[in-house]
């Protein structure tokens, strides 16, 4: 009898650090599943990325480079101290431009704008209200010289130094159309880094508009079709060819969808940018 509780004893042992190793083994896996990625290190539907660390390329294909204008922006430090891997605009001749993005067909459905920016300076816009404030404003991103789609940072000014609209505008048919633009009044985000997305949901008929992940903005669009989207330009209005950006793009990625607010998020905590 003393030998069978001994042989018992022992096979509970035995059980009891095979139950312990599995469950360690579960909790493993659990927790790996839990820290899945939604964009590792990108987000699915990136159809052009420029990081210009050192050059204007698109760093995930072959196609859609930029070229730029006689007078190039000049390589500066990212947001992290790197050197040579984030390009200032002087706001007098500097703009990049890509030519022939037709067959991306971002105008056909939904498309995002990821970049982070850093705004120094603004224009005279050579507008003035209707109580004698004028407008100053800097252009970050434009399409064609039809303007189906551009992002603007301006201000009124007489306003506080760091207090500032981000205008995410995409054209129907009428450029002065109005329901079509997510306009975002943001205070502290001037002349320091911040992560803008700008999102065009098709499906849903929305632009949205996100400063550091958050959702600040976002506005009912109305009609069906968008002007096509053929060239894209970095510090620049494409159409008037005047506020030309005073400030530094770190980074710039184009997707063909609309990111969720949880992509934005990934996209904003990642250090791969």
């Amino acid at each position: 009898m003393r030998h069978i509780l001994i042989i018992f004893s022992i096979f509970l042992f035995i059980f009891i650090i095979i139950s312990c190793a599995k469950k360690s083994s579960d909790d493993s896996k659990t927790s790996s599943s839990d820290s899945t990625s939604l964009c590792n290190p990108t987000c699915s539907g990136l159809v052009a990325h420029y990081n210009f660390n050192g050059n204007f390329n698109n760093v995930i294909s072959d196609n859609y480079h930029a070229i730029d204008n006689s007078s190039s922006p000049t390589l500066v430090n990212d947001r992290n101290g790197n050197g040579s891997s984030a390009y200032q605009f002087d706001g007098i001749d500097d703009y990049l431009y890509v030519d022939n993005v037709s067959d991306l067909k971002l105008s056909e459905g939904s498309f995002s704008l990821v970049t982070w920016i850093k705004v120094t300076g603004f224009h005279d816009y050579n507008y003035t209200g209707s109580d004698g404030r004028k407008w100053t404003q800097s252009d970050i991103f434009s399409t064609d010289s039809n303007l189906s789609t551009i992002i603007e940072f301006g201000r009124w000014d007489d306003f506080a130094e760091n207090f500032a609209q981000i205008g995410f505008k995409t054209d129907v048919t009428d450029w002065e159309l109005n329901s079509n633009i997510a306009n975002v009044w943001v205070n502290g985000y001037y002349n320091q880094y911040f992560h803008l997305s700008a999102v065009f949901d098709r499906n849903n008929k929305k632009l949205f508009v996100y400063v550091d992940s958050n959702k600040l903005g976002d506005k009912s669009w109305i009609g069906e079709t968008i002007d096509p989207i053929t060239k894209f330009h970095f510090g620049i209005n494409a159409r008037w060819l005047h506020a030309k950006l005073i400030g530094i793009i770190d980074d710039f990625q184009v997707y063909n969808k609309a990111l969720t607010q949880e992509e934005v998020l990934e996209l904003y905590k990642s250090t791969y940018f």
